[in-house]
């Protein structure tokens, strides 16, 4: 599970750098959905 979370937070701060939040907000919220 250690790595699926590093993976998911490299994928989210990947869209951001790129601009894309709904993308970013969207794998957070499915992994993360408090």
């Amino acid at each position: 599970m250690f790595l699926a979370g590093d993976l998911v937070r490299e994928a989210i701060d990947a869209f951001i750098t790129g601009h894309e939040w709904s993308k970013a907000k969207k794998v957070a919220s499915e992994f993360d959905p408090r």
